[in-house]
């Protein structure tokens, strides 16, 4: 079970910094 929660804790943890990272680029077109 702890295995699973810690799966999903670095998916989110990846999501976010993919959002950020997208989040930056469109702020950099939009500049």
């Amino acid at each position: 079970a702890a295995t699973k929660e810690r799966l999903e804790k670095e998916i989110k943890n990846a999501q976010a910094r993919f959002d950020e990272e997208v989040g930056n680029r469109v702020k950099a077109k939009e500049n």
